[in-house]
């Protein structure tokens, strides 16, 4: 994961203000559907993890590195700045980092929070640039409610994929890595599919996670997988 340089928080610190505008409906969120995508898996510490992914499309901007600033907060609450002793985040979850042009035309980040309901703030920046003075900006609103994956017995969400790879990496992510990249698990990088219409043509793939289950006396979960196809 690299740091951010003082260009990339220039470029991304404005957003903070305009979230917290929007989240006191100051401002409104900005009226752009973008594709977004997002996916619950069981996460350590009581948390939820949760990767998205949305859609940029062709001429949704112009100027690249873009800018993100993500910011969770409860369900219907404000999204103050921090007072001056309270410099730690008081949101769930926040976070802010710089994407690079993508070539597959989508951008895929991640949070962490406990079971809840939440509005989950994206706000998206251009690089400013003596060509390009003007650049363009979004803030999009979602709300998320987020499952509890521990009490009981559970199952992530189900990844319909577009496809599947062998990462070579072949060791488990540090937190800041599954950040960049929250669809790489298990040694595999998986990409899921905007697309929930299939012809007869097609491959259907999918993956889910099944929690808290008990174990048969082989010491194998004792789960039986049923799949239902209907439209």
């Amino acid at each position: 994961h690299e740091q951010l340089t003082v260009e990339d928080w220039n470029q991304v610190r404005p957003l903070y203000a305009l979230v917290e505008q929007v989240a006191a409906k100051q401002l409104a969120p900005t009226d752009v559907a973008l594709p977004w995508q997002h996916h619950f898996l069981n996460a350590e510490a009581g948390n939820v993890f949760v990767p998205f992914t949305i859609g940029i499309q062709a001429a949704a901007f112009t100027s690249y590195p873009l800018g993100m600033y993500l910011r969770v907060v409860n369900r219907g609450a404000p999204a103050p700045a921090p007072g001056p002793r309270d410099a730690l985040a008081q949101y769930p979850f926040e976070d802010a980092t710089i994407f690079d042009r993508p070539e597959d035309g989508r951008i895929s980040r991640a949070f962490a929070a406990p079971p809840g309901n939440y509005d989950v703030y994206v706000a998206l920046t251009e690089r400013t640039t003596p060509e390009h003075p003007t650049p363009r900006t979004l803030v999009i609103k979602h709300e998320l409610t987020v499952p509890d994956l521990k009490s009981s017995l559970a199952v992530s969400s189900i990844f319909v994929l577009d496809k599947s790879e062998i990462d070579s990496r072949n060791r488990r992510l540090n937190f800041e890595e599954q950040l960049d990249e929250p669809y790489v698990w298990w040694g595999t990088k998986l990409t899921p599919s905007f697309r929930t219409t299939f012809g007869r043509a097609d491959k259907l793939s999918v993956t889910f996670v099944v929690y808290n289950a008990s174990s048969a006396v082989d010491d194998k979960p004792d789960v039986e997988v049923q799949y239902v196809f209907y439209r």
